[in-house]
């Protein structure tokens, strides 16, 4: 018998592949009716796409490409079982803020006009960190360029969609990131005009005592330095000065505020993305102002943006984190914890653990205490949200967890 070609069983197999998937999404489409089905399908379901995704050079990728392509077949919330189960099967897959993201976009891609019902489908437990929600929000306004005057029309429409409706009980965390989100459309209606988008941060952002202009204001700045969509790169194009890593803190120091100075630059970390393995290298990106405030919400943005990405190996961040001075030592660490708990909420053993691998006692219990001071704002005001949070906590944190103790929040 005449051998097969070695392409020809490489296309063998993905047509096999490609069947069985076929199948899989077959029975999710039939039982998605019947919870009780319907997970096993899940499995199944993320089973195929775990198998197809993990012989690619880039996991994450694939997922991403492939999964949205669910919606066709099963509702929002049935994918994102899906892509729970994909997590449990991948540990290396932990990040999933773009894979959330890109169902957003598909979501109002199809039913443009309802993209405030949509934003509410967004999963109650955050799970991506809430990536749905910026993906229908820059779906759904990134296309086109806005007169002030037509911002101004839509300016209720944007100040209401991430308050609570019927159906739809944010925490103050998911809050945080529907505003963080519209300042990434805000950058794209006014063209990265970005002392006018932030001035509608403001207006948009602030109601009372209440105030979310500040993660606002780094969305609008945050979309100029992490493109992911083709207008994304487009709008950067037209910009006429482009920020680059000589450049930065020029281009930064231009801006007429240290509020929009300090965005800029947190913001522009992928610039020093090599520089930012290391302490010193951290401190050094840190410094560039020498406004402490400015400073500070540059190491948190910096410390933020790795926690989220070792959240399938922690154990470098951690080392990381203790290889930094005080007190930024113990602000790494108990972002990183937080980290776990603000991609997906179910993850709070991952977050105690982190705590508990701090290199001294008292190490431990600032770990602790950043995450009890964030509990509220993580969570919400649902007590039965918070309790596996205060049952993975060391005894004497969990009885102050569970007698309503909240440290506040340092700024």
């Amino acid at each position: 018998m005449t051998a097969l070609h070695p392409e020809k069983k490489i296309s063998l197999r993905v047509r096999i592949l490609g069947f069985a998937m076929v199948f899989v999404l077959a029975a999710f489409f039939i039982v998605g009716a019947n919870p009780t089905l319907s997970q096993s399908a899940a499995h199944l379901t993320a089973k195929a796409f775990v198998m197809y995704c993990t012989k690619q050079t880039d996991n994450a990728a694939c997922y991403e490409r492939t999964v949205p392509r669910l919606l066709y077949i099963s509702p929002i919330s049935s994918v994102f079982s899906v892509v729970r189960e994909i997590q449990a099967q991948d540990s290396s897959y932990r990040f999933c803020h773009v894979l959330g993201h890109q169902l957003g976009v598909f979501e109002v891609q199809r039913d443009p006009n309802h993209w405030m019902d949509l934003l509410h489908n967004n999963p109650p437990d955050g799970l991506c960190s809430n990536g749905y929600i910026h993906g229908v929000m820059v779906q759904k306004f990134s296309e086109t360029v806005f007169t002030p005057a037509q911002i101004d029309a839509i300016v209720p429409d944007l100040s209401r969609a991430c308050e609570p409706s019927p159906g739809w009980n944010p925490s103050d965390l998911d809050k945080a990131m529907c505003y963080h989100g519209i300042g990434h459309v805000l950058t794209h209606m006014t063209d990265a005009n970005m002392p006018l988008a932030v001035s509608y941060c403001k207006q948009i952002a602030i109601k009372g005592n209440e105030d979310y202009s500040r993660v606002c204001i780094s969305g609008v700045f945050m979309q100029i330095f992490q493109p992911l969509e083709p207008e994304d790169y487009a709008l950067i194009a037209r910009l006429p000065v482009k920020p680059t890593k000589e450049n930065l803190a020029s281009f930064c120091s231009a801006y007429a505020t240290e509020e929009e100075r300090s965005a800029c630059l947190g913001e522009g970390w992928p610039l020093y993305r090599e520089q930012l393995q290391t302490a010193e290298g951290i401190e050094k990106f840190c410094t560039t102002s020498t406004v402490p405030s400015t400073q500070k919400n540059c190491f948190m943005t910096v410390f933020s943006i790795g926690a989220r990405g070792s959240l399938a190996d922690p154990g470098p961040h951690e080392a990381l984190c203790t290889s930094l001075p005080a007190p930024y030592a113990e602000e790494c660490r108990g972002i990183l914890a937080e980290a776990f708990i603000e991609e997906d909420r179910t993850k709070v053993a991952s977050a105690a653990a982190v705590c508990s691998r701090a290199e001294s006692s008292s190490a431990q219990d600032a770990c602790y205490e950043y995450l009890l001071a964030r509990a509220a704002f993580t969570f919400g005001n649902d007590k039965s949200a918070l309790e596996p949070l205060c049952k993975v906590f060391p005894a004497s944190w969990a009885a102050r967890c569970e007698a309503g103790e909240r440290p506040e929040i340092q700024q």
